[in-house]
């Protein structure tokens, strides 16, 4: 193993654990079984006990690096399949969807269509504009946090509120 918290505890644990399996191979007996299954135990419980602290350790020093702590993320997440010996192209995942979606085609043909009612719904019939004062609350009552993604900071936005308020109102007013 190549994880950073399997240490030599780890090792001797594994070691002692495949030579009791090895001896319950050649013996088969109850007894040889039940130590092999009682050392397995205690591995995973070993693995546990050096796992868990270790990543959470980990991920607690990335608390202030987003990136480092995605990178962590990743990490943990990614299966050994996916290391950067074998990495999927765009052609591989689009061969595999479409595949997938042939086998659903195939196997639901036969089936009869689906019986879909349409819901009894209410529609709208009048429109009462909005006025800046209900744009203004709306505003007052936004959280001040944004995300890098906003076209424009909540901050921002508050803070250009007494110009831009009309501005939103009539926007509102006129798309509906």
């Amino acid at each position: 193993m190549t994880a950073r918290w399997f240490d030599d505890e780890c090792r001797a644990a594994k070691r002692m654990t495949r030579k009791l399996e090895r001896q319950y191979r050649r013996l088969l007996t109850p007894a040889a079984r039940t130590a092999w299954r009682e050392q397995f135990r205690c591995q995973r419980s070993l693995y546990e006990q050096k796992f868990v602290p270790h990543w959470c350790s980990t991920v607690d020093a990335c608390r202030n690096n987003p990136r480092a702590l995605w990178r962590i993320v990743k990490e943990l997440t990614e299966s050994p399949q996916q290391s950067s010996t074998s990495k999927f192209s765009a052609d591989d995942f689009a061969t595999f969807f479409r595949s997938k979606i042939a086998k659903i085609r195939s196997s639901t043909a036969t089936a009869p269509p689906p019986d879909i009612q349409p819901l009894q719904s209410t529609t709208l019939t009048t429109f009462e504009p909005v006025t800046e004062d209900d744009i203004q609350s709306i505003l007052a009552s936004a959280p001040p946090t944004s995300c890098p993604l906003d076209p424009l900071p909540t901050w921002l936005l508050k803070k250009l509120a007494p110009h831009s308020i009309p501005v939103i109102c009539n926007l509102c007013n006129l798309s509906l």
